[in-house]
């Protein structure tokens, strides 16, 4: 098996565990024995619990990245983007809705300093990097919305999209989606322009 294999169903294996145990309750000898790779192996790959975690955390804000880039390339019209990042993201919010809580809240001060210290260094500009994507779209389309700040916009939409997986129904993705396009896009005005 290639190093890159191995290396993602350690992350499988740790995601679903963080998930279902929460950090402090996963233990690497579980991931260990959930992967199906050995315990020291699993340390060739990643420093300790606290890197592994982190590691978790960043392979899904990588995901969602390639997610934007490629609903923003496919889609012409900003509502399409917005749809398509949406549902994308909504559905890994979804799928791993049991660790959401493990995923989301990332700056929790009971983790321990050399797991908040890797947080600090790399999951918040992997935040900022998926902030600033969304940002150029709204940029991209800012002839058709209010002149909002594009990195608000940005933030205000993944709150939508976090707050939505809480509505129930196949419908909330859309009656989020309204809501938040009735607020930015631009009302045609009288004379028509």
């Amino acid at each position: 098996m290639d190093k890159e294999k191995k290396r993602e169903i350690i992350l499988d294996a740790a995601e679903d565990l963080f998930g279902e145990k929460g950090f402090f309750r996963t233990t690497v000898d579980e991931v260990s024995q959930t992967s199906g790779i050995p315990k020291g192996t699993i340390y060739l790959y990643f420093k300790s619990k606290g890197d592994l975690f982190v590691r978790v955390i960043l392979r899904t804000l990588s995901r969602v990245g390639r997610d934007i880039d490629v609903c923003a390339n496919k889609a012409e019209k900003l509502e399409d983007i917005l749809s398509c990042v949406m549902k994308k993201v909504r559905k890994k919010i979804l799928r791993g809705k049991r660790h959401r809580d493990h995923m989301l809240k990332t700056g929790r001060p009971d983790l321990p300093p050399e797991t908040l210290m890797i947080i600090h260094k790399k999951v918040k500009p992997a935040l900022a990097e998926i902030k600033k994507k969304m940002a150029e779209v709204f940029d991209r389309y800012k002839s058709e919305i209010k002149p909002y700040n594009p990195d608000d916009l940005a933030h205000i939409f993944f709150t939508f999209v976090i707050t939505s997986v809480e509505m129930k129904g196949r419908k909330s993705d859309k009656t989020a989606l309204d809501i938040f396009l009735n607020g930015i896009k631009r009302q045609p005005r009288a004379d028509g322009r």
